[in-house]
């Protein structure tokens, strides 16, 4: 089939596609890990044990999952409708008022715990701790560019929001060239492996990661192709056991360590297309994978963008906490320390994102759409529809993490 019959009936799927909650609940689990990752590095139990659980939660191939779903998301929103300068505009308005609110939220947070607490708590952590929990005094220009969500100063996980960022820029673009050529979008996404290798580090790390969003537009395309292979029981299996395969052993393919290489292109890559896998078995056959049909989970989901920003603050204060109280603890127990982290940090981030995600989220996204109405009437748009949900996804489908 021709690449415009190809890309005809990938915007006919998505038009008659349902939400997909399973894949919210996806983005709530990979949020999890990133939370016990994070616990996890904090204290100093020997460095082989460390190593071991680095290379069991594999946070990196979670944030990496939060990448290549996003891609996914947008593109398929994208594909909705022609895109127009009208549409541009609705869509960066609503990427705007969905990522910022919580973000200012949690280096609120963040700013607050290095105010009262200060970063002393941190020299009974390891290098991790003290680069991402101690960077203290802050000037007041960084402390801007953290909450601008470009670097990641303060106690957040900025960096994965700044890529974020650059990738919403480019994102309609890839879906214009799609609906053009799908030759053409194939030549783009090609040229972004290179960019991924030779550009490391450029654009605030987004040259490196930028294929991820890739692999996650190039799904929405073959979405159709996928409904006919994956009626298979048989394909479905494979697919979902390659995904994790390629997800949890990309950086013992390439070597690549977590310390001296996080940022390793080839690994993004390999787990961006194990990821690109899942993610594709779980929107075409989400009744094979029960386990995230659960309310419990999808709440999770629900409450992942908050959870992945507020964790890192939070699991501060409780180390700054645990420092007044019992230091001598921590010293001597750094392997119980951290699983008393683990435990205390999931008891309050979990319902603190909740909270965050009724007071904070939603009011941003309701807001982010009283805008787009404002907007549109002023460029003479008023006549075109938009209603709570963003590009036809449900309400809490409105965004992604990265985060």
């Amino acid at each position: 089939m021709g690449g415009e019959g190809m890309y005809a009936r990938a915007v006919a799927d998505v038009r008659a596609a349902k939400p997909v909650m399973e894949l919210q609940s996806l983005r709530g689990l990979a949020a999890l890990i990133v939370v016990v990752h994070h616990c996890a590095l904090y204290f100093d139990y020997g460095s082989g044990a460390r190593s071991f659980v680095t290379l069991l939660l594999n946070a990196h191939g979670a944030v990496v999952s939060f990448f290549v779903l996003s891609g996914f998301v947008l593109a398929l929103s994208l594909m909705r409708a022609p895109i127009d300068p009208q549409r541009l505009v609705a869509f960066y308005t609503r990427r705007g008022f969905r990522i910022y609110p919580a973000l200012w939220a949690g280096c609120a947070l963040g700013l607050a715990y290095l105010l009262v607490l200060g970063p002393g708590a941190t020299m009974l952590g390891t290098e991790w701790a003290r680069g991402n929990c101690g960077l203290w005094p802050l000037p007041p220009f960084r402390i801007l560019v953290s909450l601008a969500g470009l670097k990641p100063y303060l106690p957040l996980p900025i960096w994965s929001l700044a890529i974020e960022l650059v990738a919403s820029a480019a994102i309609p673009l890839l879906v214009y060239a799609m609906s053009r050529s799908v030759r053409l979008f194939l030549v783009i996404l090609a040229a972004l492996v290179p960019l991924s290798v030779l550009g490391h580090g450029k654009l605030l790390f987004a040259s490196t990661y930028l294929i991820d969003f890739g692999f996650g537009a190039a799904l929405a395309l073959v979405v159709p192709n996928l409904r006919g292979a994956l009626r298979s029981r048989n394909w479905l299996a494979a697919f979902t056991a390659g995904g994790l395969a390629l997800l949890w052993s990309a950086r013992s393919l390439t070597g690549a360590d977590f310390d001296t290489a996080y940022h390793d292109a080839a690994t993004a890559m390999i787990e961006g297309l194990g990821a690109a896998l899942l993610i594709g078995a779980i929107y075409v056959r989400p009744d094979g994978f029960g386990v995230l049909a659960g309310r419990r989970a999808m709440r999770l989901g629900d409450h992942s963008y908050s959870l992945y920003l507020l964790h890192q603050p939070v699991l501060s204060i409780l180390v700054g906490v645990a420092a007044l109280v019992a230091p001598g603890l921590i010293a001597a127990h750094p392997a119980l320390s951290t699983l008393l982290l683990i435990a205390g940090t999931i008891a309050v981030a979990l319902p603190l994102a909740g909270i965050a995600y009724r007071c904070v989220e939603l009011p941003g996204i309701v807001a982010g759409q009283r805008v787009v109405r404002l907007v549109l009437a002023w460029m003479g748009g008023a006549g075109r529809p938009v209603s709570l949900t963003v590009a036809g996804q449900n309400l809490r489908d409105a965004g992604t993490i990265s985060r």
